[in-house]
């Protein structure tokens, strides 16, 4: 949950975000995983503690939250992504304890809050996209025409639009191929696909582990009949934004440029070269987990208990690089920039799809 400062003083009517930054809480376990599967009847139950808890931290100052503000919240929107569509199509799984899940938000947020305003609904991974960008478009100094990447677990989302004129102008892409939607074909597919996945997955030999392989067969077999590919390739070269976990470990976790000097820590890079990924990739693909450790100590994908989970950097790195080859088109200067993770929560915030007075 987040709560944002909105103006709506701005030229024409539309809301601006607040140069203040958001107050946000964060409960784990997602709702869609939580209740997938379940009785009707124990939907109110199984969501209840999660909503509560989020709700409180809003309000504790000593948490980071900010009871002024949580009590001069008027209207809420609460969306659905990824984990709530399905992984063949990328849209909303229309399943009856999830209707009966986003009632029940709605009455929680309105309960709770006193809200006048309060609604709660499945987005498409266009939809997001979009959000994405008008969030990103809210940031000071913004170029008048960027293009914003987004991978996740389950979806792609490729956004590109303008500023220019009185409303913005957003065309956005979007894929049911997302990092771990990918794997899974692949990791527990079929013989031949998991005979070929070795150059991007052998934890037993991750010497045979072979980064240059691994994208050209994320190209060739799931990226080349995109429609983020599509979409890049009719688009003129304009700042290309990184958004989602993909991205955001990129730019946390990893080296940005040759000699690769070990990154300590978890700031962002504010960019990094196309070219540097794939190189990356071709680095670190034949190294085991161990040996990828003197390069990016802090890298989410050698932090596992459990072992089943290793050896799955080489793949994450060839992905990215992969995604980012099919999509060059549009990036400027050959590279793609950082930006806050969290961004279609920002243009949600003044989406007057969902706040009738930002229209």
């Amino acid at each position: 949950m987040c709560l944002y400062r909105i103006d709506r003083s701005v030229k024409g009517g539309a809301c601006k975000l607040s140069g203040e930054r958001p107050v946000c809480s964060r409960v784990s376990g997602g709702l869609a995983k939580l209740t997938r599967g379940h009785r009707g009847n124990r939907i109110a139950a199984l969501v209840e503690a999660p909503l509560r808890r989020a709700w409180e931290l809003l309000g504790d100052a000593q948490a980071g939250g900010d009871p002024e503000l949580r009590s001069q919240v008027r209207s809420a929107v609460a969306l659905g992504t990824g984990g709530f569509r399905d992984r063949s199509t990328g849209l909303p799984l229309n399943r009856p304890e999830w209707r009966l899940l986003f009632s029940e938000v709605e009455r929680f947020l309105k309960q709770e809050a006193s809200l006048t305003h309060a609604v709660a609904w499945p987005i498409t991974g266009e939809e997001e996209g979009r959000l994405a960008w008008l969030g990103l478009a809210q940031t000071p100094q913004q170029p008048t025409e960027f293009a914003a990447i987004e991978a996740g677990g389950a979806t792609i989302q490729l956004a590109v639009g303008s500023t220019v004129g009185p409303r913005n102008v957003v065309e956005v892409a979007s894929d049911p191929l997302g990092q771990d939607a990918v794997f899974e074909r692949f990791a527990e597919g079929r013989s031949a696909d998991r005979k070929a996945f070795h150059v991007c997955f052998d934890p037993k030999h991750p010497n045979k582990q072979d980064g240059p392989q691994c994208i050209e067969l994320l190209q060739r077999e799931v990226f080349q009949r995109s429609a983020v590919r599509r979409l890049a390739e009719r688009s003129n070269p304009r700042r290309l934004y990184g958004l989602g976990l993909a991205f955001g470990e990129q730019f946390r976790s990893y080296p940005a440029a040759a000699p690769w000097p070990t990154k300590q820590d978890r700031a962002m890079h504010p960019s990094i070269g196309l070219s540097a990924i794939r190189e990356l990739a071709t680095l670190l693909c034949p190294l085991s987990d161990a040996e990828i450790r003197p390069y990016a100590p802090n890298a989410l994908a050698i932090q596992h208990g459990d072992p089943r989970g290793s050896g799955r950097a080489c793949y994450y790195l060839a992905y990215r690089a992969a995604l980012l080859a099919t999509i060059q088109p549009v990036a400027a200067a050959a590279a793609i920039h950082a930006a806050e993770e969290e961004q279609w929560p920002r243009g949600a915030a003044i989406a007057g799809d969902f706040f009738p007075a930002c229209r």
